[in-house]
């Protein structure tokens, strides 16, 4: 098949808009963005196959940032290289435009997105290597990629003129995230919360649960025991399915675990999570060992709710179990009850019945 890839012109906007709408999710319609001067479209036959919307920003300290937005291909015409060209040319585009960093966002599942990224020497940058490269520009970075809240999104990095070799940072990155999940329960612990200065009969109970109980290193330590327990039982999965994996931890998600503990007194769990390694897989192969994994996950960590009936502790776990089991919609498809919900209503309803089955076993 033959098609050019060139700038869009103002009467294909309609048309590449209309192929975005039916390449993506309508969940995701509210952050399109489509800006003509940096947006490129695949062409055959003078009809829009595919397209890549991106975003040109400088930052403070002179960094130009090429932003990777949307890239699309109609259904039709995939496998045939569509989306590889695009790429290519994108990055010629990009450094022509005087960029020195180009940047994508894209969800730790996508395996046909990554795919190309990776072909093209990008890799995933930590929130640590993102301070470092672009300082309190980070969140501007953030801002135009509409990554504030998005779980499961990892900011892939290319420095044009450069190559960055792949890392695993599996340990020290899992460590680092029930560190941090730890800390931020603490709040929750303690009633260190704006609910429990308006309203401190809310609260009452669970503030003299911390101060009186004997077992106030085990409250201390649920998130460390529940993430350990959750990590554990994938890794466990993806063993029995021969399917090499690693820990990922999430570089977004961050502000609400930090307002909910002390807004609400609720803990808003980021716990990362399990994906396959490498980056020569597709889900169209992996869609169903990943619902396995996910479906390991849910069974254990309901089995270790089960252990805290009416106790502060169910704060934590429970709240993860129900982000784990039904928030499979964006800005949540990190979680895994969007690998679950991927192979349809009839599986979801395993993960809807065991959330409900512990809310009456531990809440009543």
């Amino acid at each position: 098949m033959e098609f050019t890839v060139s700038p869009i012109q103002d009467q294909e906007k309609a048309q590449t808009f209309a192929l975005m709408e039916n390449c993506f999710s309508s969940s995701y319609r509210r952050i399109f963005f489509l800006h003509p001067e940096t947006t490129l479209v695949a062409k055959s036959e003078d009809m829009v196959i595919g397209g890549m919307n991106m975003d040109v920003y400088t930052l403070r300290n002179g960094l130009k940032i090429g932003y990777l937005g949307w890239l699309y291909t109609d259904e039709r015409y995939r496998g045939q290289g569509v989306a590889s060209s695009l790429l290519e040319n994108s990055l010629r585009f990009l450094k022509e435009k005087g960029c020195s960093d180009v940047i994508a966002c894209v969800e730790g599942d996508n395996s046909s997105s990554f795919k190309e990224l990776a072909h093209n020497g990008f890799s995933i940058m930590s929130l640590g290597e993102q301070l470092f490269r672009f300082g309190i520009g980070i969140g501007k970075v953030n801002r135009h990629a509409s990554r504030f809240f998005d779980m499961g999104y990892f900011l892939w990095h290319l420095q044009l003129g450069t190559e960055k070799a792949e890392q695993d940072n599996d340990q020290s990155s899992l460590f680092t995230t029930i560190l941090i999940n730890t800390l931020l329960w603490i709040p929750c612990l303690k009633g260190w919360n704006l609910m429990h200065y308006l309203f401190p009969r809310l609260v009452e109970d669970a503030s003299h649960d911390w101060v009186s109980a004997k077992s106030a290193l085990l409250l201390f330590l649920i998130p460390a025991l529940a993430l350990s327990i959750r990590t554990f039982s994938m890794k466990l999965s993806a063993k029995i399915q021969n399917t090499k994996v690693q820990f990922l931890g999430w570089d977004t998600a961050w502000l609400l675990a930090v307002i909910f503990p002390f807004v609400t007194g609720f803990p808003f769990p980021v716990p990362g999570n399990i994906y396959i390694k490498g980056y020569h897989w597709c889900n169209s192969d992996m869609d169903g060992v990943l619902c396995k994994i996910a479906r390991m996950e849910q069974i254990w960590l309901a089995l270790f709710c089960l252990f805290f009936r009416n106790s502060i502790a169910l704060r934590y776990c429970f709240n993860l179990l129900i982000l784990d089991c039904l928030f499979y919609f964006y800005p949540f498809t990190g979680f895994n009850a969007s690998r679950v919900k991927k192979r349809g209503m009839a599986a979801f309803v395993t993960p809807v019945v065991t959330t409900i089955c512990v809310a009456i076993l531990t809440l009543t």
